[in-house]
């Protein structure tokens, strides 16, 4: 896996200068949240702009991307209600065995 990771970075660095990187990556994150698609807008941003389609993994990646952000954008809500499944595991505590409670 790590090799590929690594493949993939080299195959990118060499055919996609990073400021059409950075460039997709600012259309893909403002657009990621209007009721359009996002994929559509990373399709037309290379013919607008007059550079070379990223082509298919390079869309992957920044659809993998944005979803990762949102992940860590949102951990706190999201994981909390996961955490909680495990809390009704756990015994009572003392004081609680004793007013009648968990």
């Amino acid at each position: 896996m790590g090799h590929d990771i690594a493949h993939l970075q080299c195959y990118i660095s060499k055919t996609m200068p990073l400021l059409h990187i950075f460039i997709l990556s600012v259309v893909q994150g403002l657009t990621e949240f209007l009721p359009v698609s996002s994929s559509g807008h990373l399709a037309l941003t290379p013919h607008v702009l007059g550079i070379a389609d990223q082509g298919i993994l390079m869309d992957v990646a920044m659809h993998v991307g944005t979803l990762l952000a949102i992940l860590l954008y949102f951990r706190r809500d999201i994981w909390p209600p996961g955490a909680a499944f495990g809390a009704h595991a756990k015994p009572p505590s003392r004081s609680a065995r004793y007013r009648g409670t968990r």
